[in-house]
């Protein structure tokens, strides 16, 4: 039993370690800024921060540098929206800095 759990998480890990690699299209770094018609709010930037135990999202007021990747292997299905990707960031915690990701996608209204 002990060994088939061992063989599984290896294989999960795998499968991982393969899916995130076909993202190796990386933008040129980028700041994320809003666009609002409320003048408080337009040009505030935004910025990756850890919100809790394996939580994190997107805070006003950040310096954090992202990446979009892509793949060359996905079709556009949209072309006005545009690529499908990972944002990624390097995460600054309170005593730990870490990359990390999060995935974009467009729906497509119904």
């Amino acid at each position: 039993m002990h060994s088939t759990t061992l063989t599984l998480i290896a294989a999960l890990l795998s499968l991982s370690s393969t899916t995130a690699a076909q993202f190796s299209n990386q933008s040129a770094p980028f700041s994320l800024s809003l666009l609002s018609d409320d003048s408080a709010l337009n040009g505030v930037t935004l910025g990756a921060c850890h919100e809790g135990a394996a939580i994190e999202g997107l805070c006003v007021g950040g310096t954090s540098v992202f990446h979009f990747n892509t793949s060359s292997a996905l079709v556009v299905p949209n072309a006005t929206a545009g690529a499908q990707g990972y944002l990624t960031y390097e995460l600054q915690g309170g005593n730990f800095n870490g990359p990390s990701s999060t995935r974009l996608w467009h729906l497509e209204d119904s």
